[in-house]
This record gives C-alpha cells, sequence and structure tokens, in this order.
C-alpha cells in the first residue's frame, strides 16, 4: 500500500473510531517521555490536549519522576483519547491495550503494595507486582510469568510505564496481538515538540502525521 493511502486510512481510523478510555505501549512510552523530559506544567497542558484530552490536569512538577509516570497515566486511562484501539493496515491485528478495568486492577495492586507515594519500583516489588497480577489473572500463563519475572534487573529502578509495558508484551504473545512498541523514541520528542507549539491551529495535521510515522515503523 502506498505510504500516503497508508497515512490517509490510518488518519481516518485514529481519529474517528479508535477513541476509547485504557493505555496502549504507544500511549504509555509518550506519556513517560513526556513528564521525563519536559518536566513543566505548560508544556503537559498541551501534550494532553494534543491526545484530545480536555480535562484539567493537577500536574505536580515537584514529584519525582516515576511518580510522575504514575500520576500521569491515572490520569490518562480513564478519558476517549487519540490512538486508542489502532488497527494498522498489513495483518489488521489491532495493537493490544489495557483497558480501563485493567488498569484498575494494575494501579490497585501498585497502591495496596505501597508504591504510590514513593513512585519507583524495586526488585522486590517488582516481584510482588508480577505476582498480583497472575492472581488477577491479567496474565493466564505461568510460563510467561516466570519469563517475566527472570528479566527483571535488581539494581534498577521501574516506574509504573514500564511494568504496564511489559504486561501488553507478554499479553500480546497470550491473545496473538501486536505488540506495538516503538523503538524509535525521537519520534515521541518530535510529537511532543509539534503538541507544544503555539501555532497549534497550523499544526494539527504535522502533529497527526508524526505520530501515524510512529505506527508504520511496525508493517
Amino acid at each position: 500500500m502506498h505510504l500516503k493511502t497508508i497515512l490517509i486510512f490510518c488518519a481516518v481510523c485514529f481519529f474517528t473510531d479508535t477513541l476509547s478510555d485504557g493505555l496502549n505501549a504507544i500511549q504509555i512510552q509518550c506519556l513517560q517521555i513526556l513528564v521525563k523530559n519536559y518536566n513543566d506544567k505548560e508544556m503537559v497542558k498541551k501534550v494532553i490536549k494534543a491526545f484530545n484530552v480536555n480535562e484539567e490536569y493537577d500536574y505536580n512538577t515537584e514529584d519525582n519522576e516515576c511518580k510522575r509516570v504514575y500520576e500521569i497515566l491515572y490520569f490518562m486511562h480513564q478519558y476517549d483519547k487519540a490512538g486508542d484501539g489502532i488497527t494498522l493496515p498489513g495483518d489488521q491485528k489491532e495493537i493490544i491495550k489495557l483497558d480501563k478495568n485493567e488498569l484498575e486492577r494494575v494501579f490497585g495492586h501498585y497502591c495496596e503494595i505501597g508504591l504510590e507515594d514513593i513512585g519507583f519500583i524495586d526488585y522486590k516489588y517488582y516481584l510482588k507486582l508480577i505476582d498480583s497480577i497472575g492472581y488477577s489473572s491479567l496474565i493466564k500463563n505461568n510460563d510467561l510469568l516466570n519469563n517475566w519475572k527472570s528479566t527483571i534487573q535488581e539494581e534498577h529502578k521501574y516506574d509504573l510505564g514500564d511494568v504496564m509495558i511489559k504486561l501488553l508484551e507478554y499479553q500480546s504473545q497470550f491473545y496473538d496481538l501486536r505488540f506495538g512498541k516503538m523503538e524509535d523514541l525521537e519520534m515521541f520528542d518530535e510529537f511532543i515538540k509539534y503538541s507544544i507549539r503555539d501555532d497549534t491551529s497550523d499544526q494539527k495535521m504535522p502533529k497527526l502525521q508524526l505520530l501515524l510515522n510512529c505506527f508504520l515503523v511496525h508493517l
């Protein structure tokens, strides 16, 4: 399929039929980069608006970056927004996402363990999260859960977005759906930079195309 045709096809799907609550890996990655690399209240507001979410968000620049990730994911998961329910040309497999009910379970496990105020997730708490995810049937395969545990680095500190992306990766294997994680993180930076420009009325299509170009990497 010609690139221009693909862009038109994706644009129609992306901004019409694909609005629903929940989060996929692409959205999580973008929000992680936003609050870690652009810790500015006005910038965050503009990018949230670029996702077609017009609700007011009380962003706290003083939180540590892992807590900022948790807070913005919790805020964004409940709204219809651009990028939900993407299906790309090719094999027509939908990019998997965590729906609102699944996310509520993940947020619940995170808070029950006592991480809401800490933000970051160390090795010990990550293992507990995986066990909780298994108990709540978010992944119904013990081999996948054990494989996940084997990937955790003992000295590393994770944020909740990292956990959600790995959960999506293993769910995509279990359900045979497209994972959707992007390797070219610079595309997210470009999308964010377009979103925070003041001449937003002239930038809607370039912003849209930049984000769609990320998706086309997986065709």
